[in-house]
């Protein structure tokens, strides 16, 4: 369910990573059409969509118009308690008998997640893994091949002074943010274009399966200012 990614400081040295790691795209559109889901967006703090907001307009400039999709990111929290399941039973399944035989020290988080594990069955397994499927078909036909711009979290980490109901409503967002590529399997890169209050905040393009080199030659082009 997870799968390693990787980060540079420069867009050239990650497309530099990226070909000694990745292969050549089995998808590779000849003209990059961009959709948006303009919901996701408008959710975001105030600061960060006016952050965002010219860089939106830099990617207008680079490959054109970006359309809206016609049906709005379904709410995830049924999906994430999916891929909490499936996370859950894969780890175990792989690692429980380890944790078990030789009586390993684990962290109370990583603990607490191997135990939640332990206690899914295989229908709730199965169940997840169809819901997955749904969605991952939902995303593909809204795809059609084209490339997804989305915010890649909604603001930057909660400051130290943040109340309960700011870091939950982070958390929320966040999390209807990153469950598209989790659950989809689809390859997804972020660029940090921009600021708010002295820290970095990123853009994101979500392509289909097999597009990652694509994605990555458009973020080294995003961040140069160049077409």
């Amino acid at each position: 369910m997870d799968t390693c990614g990787f980060f540079a400081s420069t867009a050239e040295h990650f497309a530099a990573a990226a070909k000694c790691l990745l292969g050549e795209d089995r998808i590779l559109p000849a003209e990059i059409r961009l959709v948006s889901d303009p919901h996701l967006f408008s959710r975001l703090p105030t600061e960060s969509q006016q952050a965002l907001t010219p860089v939106v307009h830099h990617i207008r400039h680079l490959w054109g118009e970006i359309t809206p999709l016609q049906e709005l990111t379904p709410q995830s929290e049924e999906l994430f308690q999916a891929f909490r399941v499936i996370q859950g039973y894969e780890a175990w399944q792989a690692q429980g008998r380890t944790i078990e035989r030789y009586g390993l020290s684990l962290g109370p988080d990583v603990a607490a997640r191997f135990e939640f594990g332990r206690g899914v069955t295989e229908s709730d397994y199965h169940t997840a893994v169809s819901l997955r499927q749904q969605f991952t078909s939902w995303w593909e036909q809204q795809l059609a091949g084209r490339i997804l711009v989305l915010p890649t979290v909604p603001e930057i980490a909660p400051l130290l002074t943040a109340s309960t109901e700011q870091i939950e409503a982070t958390r929320k967002l966040s999390q209807d943010l990153l469950i598209i590529a989790v659950m989809t399997g689809a390859p997804q890169v972020t660029v940090p274009m921009t600021q708010v209050n002295g820290s970095p905040l990123g853009i994101s393009f979500l392509g289909p399966r097999g597009s990652d080199q694509r994605l990555i030659e458009m973020a080294v082009t995003l961040s140069s200012g160049e077409k």
